[in-house]
């Protein structure tokens, strides 16, 4: 296990942030270490975070009357997994378990609108409840989505593993979703 990050920030109105942060972390120990009560955890968490840039505020060049929008971000590359993860509130009966992950999100230049986001081999188990499947969106800008998801899960359940307290749920929630193009919403343009 271990947690390391170097972060610099320079000047206040207009920083310069730069930052490498590494992590792998079991989160049952860091459970263990932490006291925590109310649930259980377990699996390995890794994370990789690298930005440089600078943030800044200012004039939107695109137009002519007063509008402060974001004209510089940092660029960054955050990398994150999680693989054999397990979560139990001790109040309930049953864990969610073979929670499993990759994320990545991502800003190749200073330009926030062109950050991407990803979430792969999405696996999440719980009884006989399960959600497959992946999730990615290239840029901010024009958003293109391309997704695969697969659900199903029986109501019935959700109350031995997640605290909903006061709410009876029945029936059985199955949902294939596949999508892929630009969601515009102002122009109402989806996948």
């Amino acid at each position: 296990d271990y947690f390391s990050s170097v972060v610099k920030i320079n000047g206040f109105n207009a920083p310069f942030i730069t930052t490498r942060t590494n992590a792998s972390i079991d989160l049952e120990k860091l459970d263990r270490a932490l006291g925590l009560q109310a649930y259980d955890l377990k699996g390995i968490f890794d994370l990789k975070l690298n930005a440089d840039g600078q943030f800044a505020v200012g004039q939107n060049p695109k137009r002519i009357r007063r509008d402060i929008v974001i004209t510089s971000f940092p660029s960054f590359n955050l990398n994150a997994s999680l693989k054999n993860g397990y979560l139990k509130y001790n109040s309930l009966t049953q864990p969610l378990q073979q929670v499993s992950f990759n994320a990545m999100l991502s800003c190749p230049d200073h330009d926030y609108l062109h950050t991407s986001a990803s979430i792969d081999n999405i696996d999440i188990r719980a009884l006989s409840s399960h959600i497959t499947g992946f999730l990615r969106v290239k840029n901010i800008d024009n958003f293109p989505v391309e997704a695969n998801l697969d659900m199903n899960v029986r109501l019935s359940e959700l109350v031995q593993f997640l605290p909903l307290d006061s709410i009876s749920l029945n029936g059985l929630l199955t949902m294939k979703l596949t999508s892929s193009g630009n969601w515009q919403a102002e122009k109402n343009e989806f996948p």
